[in-house]
């Protein structure tokens, strides 16, 4: 396996600070340790402070060397029902 993509969400509301995405990621951490990677990066926005806080707290830490980027390949209008 060269690398991996996995998108999460966290707990709703009611159930953080239980532990479980904690759980979850170890979990996936040690999977992937078991895999034989040896490194793993992810994307949070800079303005979420509950979610930069978590991963902080498991070790995660920003990378200054990096700008994120991104392009719209197609115009999308969002119609609200």
């Amino acid at each position: 396996m060269d690398d991996a993509d996995t998108f999460t969400t966290p707990p709703s509301t009611p159930h953080r600070h239980q532990g479980i995405g904690t759980a979850l990621v170890n979990a996936a951490l040690h999977a992937l340790a078991n895999e034989g990677i040896i490194k793993v990066a992810l994307v949070v926005f800079s303005r979420n402070d509950a979610g930069n806080a978590f991963w902080e707290r498991l070790g995660f830490t920003a990378r200054g060397d990096l700008t994120y980027r991104n392009k719209a390949l197609c115009s999308i209008t969002r119609i609200d029902t």
